[in-house]
Order: structure tokens, then C-alpha cells, then sequence
């Protein structure tokens, strides 16, 4: 029994540090894409999809743009740093409306890396 409680304390220490590192970085690379450089992106497809994993039962917005940093195009499918997932397919309806394809929306890229780019600088 004294095993099995130290390795439950032990897991539940390393769960806590994964998601405390996994959140600065996040913070980092929002603050950071604050000066990222924006461009002018089009929408050639945005969807609404079904996640049916084990853990989740909700909906997602997908969507693809291409963008052009320099005379050279890219494209990108990242709203934000990480994916949304909503429970009610209206809501996701809702905000894949602000992406119908052939409309020019900002993206924001990492002048260092520019396929690395999103819509929103939030996460």
C-alpha cells in the first residue's frame, strides 16, 4: 500500500510540473507573437468537425489559409497556439463564421520562422 500511494504522489507531482511547463511556454510564445509581424491571410477552408475521442465529445473549428511573407507563400492552419474545443456545435458554428473561405483575415507570423503563424495571438 505505502508503494502504491508514493507512486500515486510521485505521478501526480510529474502531471503538475508537465502542465505548469506546458502553460509557461504557452505564456512565452503568446507575449512572444505580440511582436510578430501580421500579413494578410486568405481563407480557403474552415469547417466545423466532430471530436469523438475517449476523452472529449465536442467540436472544433478547422481552417486553412495561405499567406505571402516576402514574396514567398505560405500556409497555415492554426486559429491560435492551441486548439479549441466546444461543447455545443452552435458555438463552434459561431466562431468558424468569422473564417468563411475567400476572406482576408490578419495572420500573425515569427519573422524568424514564418510557416509559423496564427489568426489569433491567444492560445
Amino acid at each position: 500500500m505505502a508503494f502504491e500511494s508514493l507512486a500515486a504522489m510521485f505521478s501526480s507531482a510529474l502531471i503538475g510540473v508537465v502542465m505548469l511547463f506546458t502553460g509557461i511556454y504557452r505564456r512565452r510564445r503568446m507575449t512572444a507573437s505580440q511582436s510578430w509581424r501580421q500579413a494578410e491571410a486568405t481563407i480557403t477552408h474552415c469547417g466545423v468537425e466532430a471530436d469523438t475521442g475517449a476523452d472529449s465529445n465536442g467540436y472544433a473549428v478547422v481552417v486553412s489559409y495561405q499567406y505571402i511573407v516576402d514574396g514567398v507563400a505560405h500556409a497555415g492552419s492554426r486559429i491560435g497556439f492551441s486548439k479549441r474545443f466546444y461543447v455545443r456545435r452552435k458555438r463552434a458554428e459561431a466562431v468558424a463564421a468569422d473564417y468563411r473561405v475567400d476572406a482576408r483575415v490578419p495572420v500573425y507570423f515569427d519573422p524568424a520562422k514564418p510557416d509559423d503563424a496564427v489568426l489569433v495571438r491567444t492560445y
